[in-house]
């Protein structure tokens, strides 16, 4: 009683040493009623089904109490044991049943006793390495997409062979993860060769990663919009090669707003929504856009001295035109803002200089009779303004960077395109809007209208003509 109470007491253990055997008690595993008087520690050759003509250690603990839970054997020169082994135990039957499967014996074996039914401990027990002789993947290549996972499916043969733990040799480390228990996670975009390996026994299987959608880019962050007015959602799948690059565009009232597949949205109804932008595949990316459908109502202008003012905006176009004495030169609050969009575009590595800025009555009228000459009158309205119609009479637009069509193609132009709301400026005469603006598209030509109101401009994705309800 001393004994174990001094070793419950204690964090020392009681060690008893054979030539073939140790076994350790413990605090937590010690009574007074411990009694081993012996092992019997055999190697024969083994006659059980699962385990048939294996060499195998058959140990016999005939004497065991409650108070031993575990057992430890060590290494040793007349003990010796592969570095992995199964442990089975013996049921009365004579039938053995697995306990642990791939188990170190570097420091020795250590195992828990195992009970019946009965709460009866098992008191024999076998040691045994199975050998593999083959394994198969059950597939020849695998697909998977970026950041997804798959439980690789092995056959191992025999099914109950100690050692299944799969060597898989990654050139590149990032290309996916496999865990211990064959589970794949892939990582890098690409098609690749997987080596892998069991003792001396080789296999492969190719690997395919998608690319995948992280997000999605939107030309608007908001709508707003008449009754009857119509605008065109451009989206686009970010990274661009990504496998489910499918969109598809869900209105959430009909009622209000209808979309059809490539984007393009129709007002009906007085109201707000949204417009639900998603993959069509998983996995799933979307984004939304809110929608807001306004009454159109009796268009207010104010005439000042022969200059119209909507909604406090001068409004220049093939409809209303200016004085041909109106003479403001360039305007100062414009000039200034633009003056902050070039310094800007430059930081940002780009030259956006002014081409064209204010120009008189005469000099339009002068311009356009030259284009007249060259192109004829029916072709030269499509692209260039009457003199008294063009805005560059107000001092308040600006042509910028290129005059080609292509310059809205290019980094200078799309930076323009993208930020030029920041500074009070709207791209007068967007694409796709001729039928609205009377002018071809020209990503150069800007117009001050001051910052809250550029902003509700890029945001509705509307012209000036729309925007205004003229």
């Amino acid at each position: 009683d001393k004994t174990v109470n001094y070793i419950k007491n204690s964090n020392k253990d009681i060690v008893i040493k054979t030539p073939y055997f140790d076994v350790n008690l413990g605090k937590n595993n010690i009574s007074k009623f411990v009694s081993i008087n012996g092992f019997d520690i055999k190697s024969e050759k083994l006659k059980y089904s699962e385990i048939s003509n294996l060499d195998g250690i058959i140990v016999n603990i005939p004497r065991i109490k409650d108070g031993v839970k575990e057992v430890t054997f060590l290494k040793n020169n007349k003990f010796k044991l592969n570095n992995l082994i199964d442990i089975y135990y013996i049921k009365d039957n004579n039938k053995i049943e697995l306990l642990e499967t791939g188990v170190d014996t570097t420091n020795g074996v250590t195992f828990k006793l195992t009970k019946d039914e009965k709460n009866n401990v098992y008191t024999k027990y076998i040691f045994v390495y199975v050998p593999i002789k083959d394994f198969n993947f059950n597939f020849e290549s695998i697909e998977l997409n970026k950041n997804c996972t798959k439980q690789l499916e092995v056959t191992f043969i025999p099914e109950n062979c100690t050692d299944k733990d799969i060597v898989y040799n990654l050139e590149d480390k990032e290309i996916c993860e496999i865990s211990k228990d064959n589970v794949l996670k892939a990582k890098k975009v690409g098609e690749y060769k997987i080596n892998t390996k069991i003792k001396n026994i080789n296999k492969s299987f190719n690997l395919k990663i998608n690319e995948v959608a992280e997000n999605i880019k939107v030309n608007k962050k908001s709508i707003s919009l008449f009754i009857g007015q119509t605008t065109t959602i451009i989206a686009s799948v970010l990274p661009k090669n990504a496998i489910n690059n499918e969109l598809e565009y869900i209105s959430s009232d009909d009622k209000i707003v209808t979309i059809n597949e490539i984007g393009k949205v129709v007002s009906k109804k007085v109201g707000k929504c949204e417009i639900e932008i998603k993959t069509k595949i998983e996995p799933i990316v979307s984004v939304k856009i809110p929608i807001t459908i306004n009454e159109k109502t009796a268009v207010s202008s104010n005439n000042v001295s022969g200059l119209t003012y909507i909604k406090g905006i001068l409004v220049v176009n093939k409809k209303y035109g200016i004085p041909s004495s109106y003479n403001p030169g360039a305007n100062k609050v414009a000039l200034d803002s633009y003056n902050k969009l070039k310094n800007d575009a430059k930081v940002a590595g780009f030259n956006i200089n002014i081409l064209s800025g204010f120009r008189s009555y005469n000099t339009q009228s002068q311009i356009y009779s030259n284009y007249v000459k060259q192109y004829g009158q029916a072709v030269t309205d499509t692209f260039s303004a009457k003199p008294g119609y063009s805005e560059h009479q107000t001092g308040l637009a600006f042509d910028v960077g290129s005059i080609s069509n292509s310059y809205g193609d290019t980094p200078s132009g799309k930076w323009l395109a993208n930020n030029c709301y920041k500074y009070g400026y709207i791209i007068r005469y967007p694409k796709n809007k001729q039928g609205i603006t009377g002018y071809k598209y020209e990503p150069w030509h800007i117009r001050y209208v001051g910052v809250v109101t550029a902003t509700k401009i890029f945001n509705s994705g509307l012209c000036l003509e729309e925007f205004l309800g003229i």
